[in-house]
């Protein structure tokens, strides 16, 4: 079982749970969309520091919090 597959299930049994994907890769359009699916509330690099705080902060309030790279 990947991140996702864990993410889907774990979004099943307690979808009030808030969760933030880290990732390795840039999050782009594509893997925004993969993480919505799976239940994610927001993605961010891992290397973005001050954003992973803004990350935490943001879905611990119910906001979505996606840091898509290239700008969009």
């Amino acid at each position: 079982m990947n991140g996702m597959d864990a993410a889907r299930e774990i979004s099943k049994a307690h979808p009030q749970l808030p969760m933030l994907l880290l990732s390795v890769q840039e999050v782009s359009e594509q893997l925004v969309q993969a993480a919505l699916s799976a239940g994610f509330k927001g993605a961010i690099t891992k290397g973005s520091g001050r954003e992973v705080v803004e990350g935490i902060e943001a879905v611990l309030r119910n906001r979505s919090f996606f840091q898509r790279s290239g700008g969009l």
